[in-house]
């Protein structure tokens, strides 16, 4: 019998309201609660100076950045798990730069059993 998990706060950062509504669609209801969304990466870095999440979702490209160098910044400065949506013509470049940081990159489009295996990897590794 496993422990009883409370459920990962979440912050999902994406300039693209569609993706939102995808990933949010993607992440199990009563295990991942609450979902906050930022539109952009200045955004997000201002809600992590008044909150805390277990899980940071990150849809590349931002409208203010490419959201690599914001993937890192929660590595460094939180105790989040960070996952790295890129476009799979970056992946390789992408994982490279921030793999050593602990951010777990996923290339674009993304089926539903990648994203729930690399929610595992996160959770496993936080």
């Amino acid at each position: 019998m496993g422990a009883v998990r409370e459920p990962s706060c979440v912050l999902m950062v994406s300039s693209a309201a569609k993706a939102v509504t995808y990933l949010s669609e993607l992440l199990e209801k009563g295990r991942y609660h609450p979902i906050s969304v930022a539109k952009s990466g200045s955004e997000a870095r201002r809600m992590l100076m008044t909150g805390a999440y277990d899980l940071v979702i990150i849809n590349a490209p931002l409208t203010d950045e490419t959201g690599y160098d914001l993937a890192v910044y929660f590595a460094e400065n939180s105790v989040s798990g960070v996952l790295l949506l890129v476009k799979n013509e970056r992946f390789d470049e992408i994982c490279y730069q921030v793999e050593e940081y602990g951010v777990l990159t996923i290339a674009k489009p993304i089926s539903r059993q990648l994203f729930e295996q690399a929610l595992h990897l996160v959770a496993a590794t936080r």
